[in-house]
């Protein structure tokens, strides 16, 4: 349990270190292993937070976890003059933080991206959206996030002011959120949206059972980024 626990914190150490190497979270996800481990970085959204002062303008990502080793989504929104560029990347290769499945060249570059411009209104009107789903009331701290499980964790930094809040789109009663559909219409990548099956825990019971072990973690959200990450192994 010891060695377990020792292993952990290592894992962790590596991770901080290797995210906080690189300038920028995006870019990170295209070099082989770093792309992996400045997953965190990347979802809470470290670089948008650091960046965040008044006068920045306002720029947005939204994060969709689709069962991790199935499918992520980011989607990076800067504001602009004149609107607003909507960058996509798409990741579906079978991996999970340290390991990935057969018959794929490359799992940890992105499958595909796109970029799009953004006129003002449309800017705003996604803007507006988010707010309207939630977006802007106190942070989700009091559920997790695990890797399994099909979500939505945006960061933002508007007004100079930094955000952060998530969204668990599974289960019995998913939240009816609007603002998807309106990046997805912006989305050029033609990867089909990964649909959170009718119970995603059985689904992950059963890979958990077919491997003989279990390779999920989970997150939880804080004002200011990630709270924690745990069940590494």
């Amino acid at each position: 349990m010891q060695s377990k626990t020792f292993f952990a914190r290592v894992v962790l150490a590596l991770v901080a270190t290797l995210a906080m190497a690189a300038c920028s979270n995006v870019e990170q996800a295209r070099s082989p292993v770093i792309g992996r481990l400045s997953w965190f970085a990347l979802l809470e959204g470290r670089d948008i937070r650091e960046a965040c002062v008044p006068g920045a303008p306002a720029r947005y990502r939204l994060v969709y976890n689709g069962d991790y080793e199935d499918q992520t989504r980011v989607y990076d929104l800067v504001r602009t003059p004149d609107g607003a560029s909507l960058r996509t990347v798409v990741s579906t290769a079978n991996a999970t933080l340290f390991s990935y499945g057969g018959g794929y060249k490359n799992p940890w570059r992105p499958e595909r991206e796109s970029t799009a411009t953004i006129d003002l209104d449309t800017y705003r009107t996604l803007a507006r959206t988010l707010e309207a789903d939630g977006f802007g009331t106190p942070t989700r701290t009091d559920i997790s996030f695990p890797s399994w499980d099909y979500y939505w964790i945006v960061t933002a930094c508007a007004d100079g002011k930094f955000h952060i809040n998530g969204w668990r789109a599974a289960g019995s009663t998913p939240p009816a959120l609007a603002f998807p559909a309106l990046l997805l219409a912006h989305d050029k990548t033609e990867i089909p949206f990964a649909v959170p099956p009718e119970n995603a825990y059985a689904a992950y019971r059963d890979r958990v059972q077919a491997r003989g072990g279990d390779r999920s973690f989970e997150v939880r959200l804080a004002p200011n980024g990630l709270a924690g990450i745990s069940n590494l192994y």
